[in-house]
């Protein structure tokens, strides 16, 4: 999953072929100790045989996770990949032809505007580059909306003292 609510247990599905073990691991942010450590049940397979698998991540605190599945078998492999948790949800909308975009950000389970957050705005350095450097906040309307009609922009960010959509 890219995004978890908080305070839920998600299930997540993923597939493996020819493994002999397989460990999950999840963990708070790049280089720590995990969280949870957990060896799953596998099935054998053939040669080209693949199973689907059905896993829970447990209820955790907004933030930044990694995943990783150490697959013991033909050949020993590491795969993982990150998710968040957060309780936001967030889209743009184009008014018009002129650069000028609505931010709308919401409840992720019930949809629910969120009125007065903080949305952090950022730009690139240099142009076009992954590099986001911080520019200003600005807050949303009763409505969860936000809109701006600033080309600088580029990448925003939804934020509350308990959560933030990406980090």
């Amino acid at each position: 999953p890219e995004v978890v609510y908080p305070d839920k247990v998600t299930a997540f599905t993923f597939t493996y072929s020819r493994a002999d073990s397989i460990t999950l691991h999840i963990f708070p942010r790049q280089d720590s100790t995990p969280l949870l450590s957990r060896s799953l049940t596998v099935a054998g397979t053939r040669i080209g045989e693949t199973r689907e698998c059905e896993e829970r991540i447990p209820a955790l605190a907004p933030g930044r996770y990694r995943i990783a599945f150490d697959v013991k078998g033909t050949a020993a492999t590491t795969t993982e990949a990150r998710f968040s948790v957060t309780r936001f949800f967030a889209y743009t909308q184009n008014r018009t032809g002129n650069g000028s975009a609505n931010i709308v950000v919401t409840d992720g389970a019930s949809g629910a505007p969120q009125s007065n957050c903080e949305v952090r705005l950022y730009t690139a350095s240099p142009r076009y580059s992954d590099h986001y450097v911080y520019l200003k906040s600005l807050f949303t309307d009763p409505n969860g909306i936000l809109t701006l009609d600033d080309r600088e922009v580029v990448a925003f960010r939804p934020v509350t003292t308990q959560d933030t959509l990406y980090p």
